[in-house]
């Protein structure tokens, strides 16, 4: 059965409101960071850039830790049943700041291994600082998406990002370093905190930080597979600058992280999508709702998923080598083929996050937990085998294959 007309109407509405909000959030967000990387990349040049991603990339795999899942499920759970937020948001955030807290001392304890570059231990403590903080200010975005009140996450984040951008240009154009870039997003975040934590007072009331054993064992036991299938999106995402940087090939870090940047901004259009949809699909969990209104809701979803994305993958692979040089410079240029290669995984991620974004929203985590655990792993041989022959190219097509 297709959607009544004013259901379909509302669902629209409100889709497109809060895809307007989200995009302009990611676009302002990820285009001045864009920029910034692309003047850090100049700036810096590919190895101390390299060293940089480094950092960031290791830092990101076990980000995880900060949040196991719980945003997610947060975001699924509070939309099922507003009363929920209302009762527990403070018990659930007070179990983002405990797993945030030990995210942090890992990091400062991987800071005491001897890193290639010594600068890569101080880098990587001010990032782990800085991912400790971006997980417990974006908790407040989980209430914010139950609410469909999208417009409060998307001022937050351009908050955090026109200050992070501020102070990075600041500081790179007078005191350039890979541990100076990283001081402007443990900024950003700072800041961002303070001001989620304000919105959130002012429209949703007062919350109190509380620790309480049942709800995380409760948040816990339904967040562990998203945690998983996190966990090995981190993995598809950054383990192969890890491995490269591992294997001392730190300015190959840096040219693959330059072509990267560019296919994360190619496949923002999915994400923006999906993520609006996501609260919808969440909110049909009885079968008979799903068949009349779920079904519809996501074809609409990855229908305008595709459409979006295959012109955008389509340029990017005809024009790589020009698009490289124009952004990053002719110093760049070996870069070209490896963009090519990651559009082509562009393609296969818009085919795919709709799909994933709905099995997670029908309650079937294990099974997105079971397919994401075979590629993490395919993912890693292929890296750990095949980088020391070859680089930076068999990262991108390992990432392909996976």
């Amino acid at each position: 059965m297709s959607l009544n007309n004013d259901h379909q109407n509302r669902l629209v509405k409100t889709v497109v409101q809060n895809t307007f909000w989200l995009a302009l959030a990611e676009i302002i967000s990820r285009g001045l960071k864009f920029l910034l990387f692309i003047y850090a990349a100049r700036i810096l040049g590919s190895y101390f850039y390299g060293v940089f991603s480094f950092a960031f990339s290791l830092a990101a795999i076990l980000a995880i830790i900060s949040d196991l899942g719980v945003f997610t499920t947060s975001v699924r759970e509070f939309s099922k049943d507003k009363s929920l937020m209302k009762k527990s948001f403070g018990d659930i955030l007070g179990l983002e700041f405990i797993l945030s807290l030990i995210y942090f001392l890992i990091l400062v304890g991987l800071s005491f291994l001897n890193y290639h570059d010594p600068s890569i231990k101080y880098v990587l403590v001010i990032l782990g600082g800085y991912m400790a903080l971006e997980s417990l200010y974006q908790f407040f975005f989980a209430a914010f998406r139950a609410e469909q009140k999208m417009r409060y996450e998307s001022i937050t984040r351009i908050l955090n990002v026109v200050i992070t951008v501020i102070c990075g240009f600041l500081l790179l154009t007078y005191k350039p370093s890979a541990i100076n870039f990283s001081y402007a997003y443990i900024t950003g975040s700072i800041v961002a905190i303070v001001y989620a934590s304000y919105l959130y007072l002012k429209h949703f009331g007062s919350f109190k930080i509380h620790f309480n054993l049942s709800i995380y064992r409760k948040f816990l036991s339904l967040a562990w597979p998203l945690a998983s299938v996190y966990i090995f999106y981190n993995l598809y995402h950054s383990l192969d600058s890890v491995v490269l940087g591992f294997y001392h090939l730190i300015n190959q870090t840096g040219l693959y992280n330059a072509a990267y940047k560019i296919m994360d901004m190619a496949i923002l259009p999915v994400i923006l999508i999906s993520a609006s949809f996501f609260p919808h699909l969440s909110s049909y969990q009885k079968d008979d709702d799903f068949a009349q209104n779920g079904r519809q809701t996501f074809k609409l979803n990855w229908f305008w998923s595709i459409a979006i994305g295959l012109p955008i993958i389509a340029t990017c692979i005809l024009l790589a080598p020009q698009i490289i040089q124009l952004l990053y410079g002719p110093s760049y240029l070996s870069a070209a083929p490896v963009l090519q290669i990651l559009m082509l995984t562009a393609l296969v991620i818009y085919l795919s996050y709709p799909l994933f974004n709905l099995l997670i929203a029908r309650g079937q985590q294990k099974l997105v937990f079971y397919i994401s655990a075979s590629g993490a792993v395919l993912n890693l041989v292929l890296n750990l085998i095949l980088i020391p022959y070859w680089g930076f190219y068999v990262a991108a097509i390992s990432t392909l294959i996976t």
